[in-house]
């Protein structure tokens, strides 16, 4: 008998919940609304609107009660940690550990590689396990650890950091698409302000990316295995041999219609798409403006403004009228093929 698990479970009385032993002994009184079930080594209580912790003798371990207390998993699924809201403020008890970390934060995330990223007033920083700031919060922001490698940005510039927060440099970009689950874009909205970006699924080009077996032959044959395509929440992008960002955003179709050369439709809605001309460079040769683009010859394109069709080159200058129902009224067809 001195092996038995005592257990505890709720009960009601006069309305109110409280906390009874498998021996039958209250171990807290039935002054909540409500308990939740045990998550860890704590149970959340509420009193009123507000929300509290209570361990499994049935003692209040926060000092006061909060307007919103939530448990998740802590590195792992045995260990879980409790973040308390208190307006724009957070803090943590760690499971079967007493002691409040503080209303210090204002976002605490999940833990990886033993670092979980947080910020402070709009500055970003990292802990441990034990809830410890091993990097304190200076960047302007910060990404998940991978692999021990986390991307972070000062005011002037974007870097890599180990887990102590020293500088590395990672000498093949390629690195990261090949080991880590996700890579990091960075991209400036504006000046010392970032957005982070998630993308999955890099593969270089192949033949269904071209528009034709000529461009593909000519790329295979002079800049093969250059070019990288990437998906971000259903949108695409292009990057080249350095892993850089060649393409803009809110693409949903590119197609290579030249070894250097390609279209795409960009809009953030289907029904909104238009296309324009890039080179593998980045720059931008036609804006866009079109609702349709095909490659007809060398630089010269058969484009659609509204319902109108005409020939531009990619200097942007029109090749006769653009005011034709269809392609083929256009009569300089017939000449530049």
């Amino acid at each position: 008998m001195s092996n038995l698990i005592i257990s505890v479970t709720t009960f009601k009385s006069n309305g109110k919940t409280g906390l009874i032993n498998s021996k039958g002994e209250i171990i807290a009184e039935s002054i909540y609304d409500a308990i939740g079930p045990f998550q860890g080594a704590f149970a959340r209580v509420r009193l009123g609107e507000k929300f509290g912790l209570i361990n499994k003798q049935g003692k209040l371990i926060t000092k006061k009660y909060y307007n919103r207390i939530d448990a998740r998993f802590w590195g792992s699924e045995s260990q879980i940690i409790y973040i308390v809201h208190c307006g724009t403020k957070k803090g943590f008890y760690l499971d079967g550990c007493e002691e409040f970390s503080g209303l210090l934060y204002n976002s605490i995330g999940g833990l990886y590689n033993d670092r979980a990223l947080v910020s402070v007033r709009g500055l970003y920083g990292y802990i441990n396990g034990k809830g410890e700031v091993v990097i304190p919060p200076l960047f302007s922001f910060g990404t998940d650890f991978e692999q021990n490698i986390a991307t972070v940005a000062t005011d002037n510039k974007v870097q890599y950091i180990d887990l102590n927060g020293n500088e590395v440099t990672i000498p093949d970009a390629r690195f990261l698409w090949r080991n880590l689950k996700q890579q990091t874009l960075v991209h400036y909205i504006s000046r010392n302000h970032f957005k982070i970006y998630e993308i999955s699924n890099p593969r270089n080009l192949c033949r269904t990316d071209f528009a034709s077996e000529s461009a593909w032959q000519l790329y295979s044959e002079l800049t093969p295995h250059t070019l990288s395509l990437g998906t971000i929440d259903g949108y695409i992008f292009l990057f080249d041999k350095n892993r850089r960002l060649v393409s803009p955003f809110y693409t949903r179709q590119i197609l290579m219609i030249t070894h250097d050369r390609f279209i795409v439709s960009e809009g953030c809605l289907v029904r909104d798409q238009y296309y324009s001309l890039y080179t593998v460079e980045g720059q931008k040769l036609l804006p866009a403006v079109f609702k349709e683009m095909i490659h007809l010859k060398d630089d010269i394109y058969i484009i659609r403004i509204e319902e109108e069709y005409g020939l531009v080159k990619e200097d942007g200058k029109f090749i006769g009228e653009c005011n034709y129902n269809c392609p083929q009224d256009i009569p300089e067809i017939l000449e530049i093929i």
